[in-house]
C-alpha cells in the first residue's frame, strides 16, 4: 500500500519567503528614496534588495519613455 502525502512547507521556509518579500520591497523604496543597499555584497538579502531596486528602476524607465513618446 502506498500513502499519498504532500510536502508541507516548514515554518522556516515560509518566514524566509516573507523576509525576501520584505527585502524586495525595501529595494523598491530604496529606488524611490535614492538609497544605497544596506546589505552585505555576498548575501541573498543583497540580491533581493537589488532585484527590488532594479524592478522599480525599469518600471520608472518605461513610464518615462512612454511619457516622452506621448509628448512627441
Amino acid at each position: 500500500r502506498y500513502m499519498l502525502t504532500r510536502k508541507i512547507k516548514s515554518a522556516k521556509s515560509i518566514d524566509s519567503g516573507r523576509l525576501m518579500q520584505k527585502t524586495f520591497a525595501e529595494g523598491v523604496q530604496g529606488f524611490i528614496n535614492n538609497l544605497y543597499n544596506p546589505y552585505g555584497v555576498k548575501g541573498i538579502k543583497h540580491k533581493e534588495w537589488e532585484r527590488g531596486y532594479n524592478s522599480a528602476y525599469f518600471n520608472n524607465l518605461t513610464k518615462v519613455l512612454k511619457e516622452e513618446k506621448r509628448r512627441q
